[in-house]
């Protein structure tokens, strides 16, 4: 359960700080640019989620700095071997489709969380999350997250994450979180 707090507590505090970076900091309200759009949502579910886990998907929307956090080995030593985002997405893909008896479930049983900032203060304080696209607000990014997994042969996903960002006009998946756990 700790690794999983610590986990989300990277995640969250490396995407606060790419968001705070990328609307400066104040009262200036974003640019309509800046902010993720509905139809970029179902974008993503009519490609990533139609395909997953789709390795040129993967690689298609990753952020050239994307990065994997994880204590699976093989996980986290992607980010060592790959070299740019859409690399490591690309082989993160492939392994989670080498794996479906642990990671199929995450196509169609994830929740999402839709991060926004109310009104013009952007800081991370400020910061609201609610479960269904906030018509009329500025969604900077969103989190799809599946908590726990079945027990398969011993292990079970404990947290499997994928994080976007509106990134110079673009929806980038910037983070990536895989965590797994003994169980019987």
């Amino acid at each position: 359960m700790q690794i999983v707090k610590t986990l989300n507590r990277v995640m969250v505090l490396g995407l606060l700080g790419c968001s705070v970076g990328a609307f400066a900091a104040g009262s200036a309200a974003p640019k309509a640019g800046e902010c993720v759009t509905r139809a970029e949502v179902k974008a993503l579910d009519d490609g990533f989620w139609a395909h997953y886990p789709s390795a040129d998907e993967f690689a298609k929307y990753a952020a050239h700095d994307m990065k994997i956090v994880s204590n699976v080995a093989d996980v986290a030593d992607i980010n060592n071997t790959e070299k740019s985002g859409p690399a490591r997405a690309g082989k993160l893909a492939s392994f989670l489709g080498d794996h479906p008896e642990y990671f199929s479930a995450f196509k169609s049983t994830h929740d999402v969380s839709f991060l926004y900032y109310l009104g013009r203060d952007r800081h991370p304080d400020a910061v609201k999350v609610v479960s269904s696209f906030p018509d009329g607000q500025c969604v900077s990014m969103f989190h799809y997250d599946l908590t726990q997994g079945q027990c398969v042969a011993g292990q079970r996903v404990r947290a499997l994450g994928v994080s976007f960002v509106k990134e110079g006009g673009k929806v980038a998946l910037r983070v990536v979180q895989v965590a797994m756990e003994g169980c019987s």
